[in-house]
Formats: structure tokens, sequence, C-alpha cells
């Protein structure tokens, strides 16, 4: 799924409303991205379930997590001496 893939959706089909907490994560990343690129705005679709805020931050927090986990990683490998 892409953004302008969705917009095209939702430009064909005219919904008043995106829920995007019933898709998880991947619907969450996309209705920001929509939001960033300013389609919800110009084609009058607002979020309902959800805030843009929240769902900003859980993707900021998951690319976090995944920094962490490669530096972890690789300060085991330091200690142990493993490539």
């Amino acid at each position: 799924m892409t953004t302008p893939l969705v917009e095209g959706i939702i430009t064909s089909e005219r919904p008043d409303a995106l829920l995007p907490t019933m898709g998880g994560q991947t619907a969450l990343n996309l209705a920001v991205s929509l939001a960033d690129f300013g389609a919800l705005d110009r084609l009058g679709v607002r979020l309902i379930g959800a805030s843009l805020r929240p769902s900003a931050w859980t993707r900021t927090s998951a690319s976090s997590l995944s920094s962490f986990h490669s530096e972890n990683e690789r300060g085991s490998r330091q200690i142990s001496g493993g490539r």
C-alpha cells in the first residue's frame, strides 16, 4: 500500500472519514502519510478513532526502537569479540 494508491481510492470512493485504527500500524502510517502529504485536507476527509499526534509518535518510537536494537546488537558483538 502506498500513499498515492490510497489517495486514489479515497478520491474514487469519497468517504467522509477514515478509521485508521482498524488496520494496524500500516493503516496508521498511511493515515499519517496522507495527512503529511495534504491529501486528507485536499479531499475533505477527517480521521476518526485516532489522532495524528499519537500516530506520528508511534511511528517515530518504532524507528527509535529499531535503532536501539541495532546499536545494542553492535555493542553485544564488540563485547563478545564477534563480527
